[in-house]
């Protein structure tokens, strides 16, 4: 997956990016979340970059993860300049932005090497997310390209499902959407 994702040409990626926004403009969580967590994208990963400028440009909390130690944090971030490459090489907050509680989080933006229809999820293999998302009550949206896509990923006793999958060819409903 990892070589799948890194063989989309960086006209397509952004391509992508665009169409993550465009179906994420027209949900209606993504437009009635006050608090929405996100990701800097990394390693081929789908990008968020116009979603987190629209998230700017809105009146929402943004918040992001920042990891210390075997934990995920999450805090607010106010723009990209409140971003410094951090555990891995990632984009993570700068230790100053406030911590927020992640049961404060309406949804949360899940990257992950592949998904599956029933909300599976193959991250990178740190654990971070799975021991970070039982600690909310936020909306668990998967985001990967639609070749990332599967019908089944491998899943352990610890490993998170999410509610919903979102590919550049649209949202994907699994549980617990209205």
């Amino acid at each position: 997956m990892r070589a799948v994702r890194l063989a989309l040409p960086p006209e397509q990626q952004l391509g992508c990016a665009r169409e993550f926004l465009r179906h994420l403009a027209a949900w209606p969580l993504w437009r009635q979340a006050g608090t929405v967590m996100a990701y800097a994208a990394v390693r081929g990963e789908a990008d968020l970059t116009p979603a987190l400028s629209a998230l700017w440009q809105s009146k929402k909390r943004v918040v992001l993860p920042r990891c210390e130690g075997k934990r995920l944090l999450a805090l607010a971030v106010r723009g990209p300049e409140e971003l410094s490459p951090g555990c891995m090489g990632i984009p993570e907050p700068v230790a100053a932005c406030g911590a927020v509680d992640p049961d404060e989080i309406d949804l949360i933006l899940v990257p992950g090497l592949a998904f599956d229809r029933t909300g599976g999820r193959l991250g990178q293999g740190a654990g971070y997310y799975d021991r970070f998302l039982p600690e909310t009550r936020g909306f668990r949206l998967g985001v990967c390209h639609a070749a990332c896509l599967l019908e089944s990923v491998p899943m352990g006793p610890l490993d998170c499902r999410m509610d919903a999958v979102l590919t550049e060819e649209g949202i994907l409903p699994l549980r617990g959407e209205e």
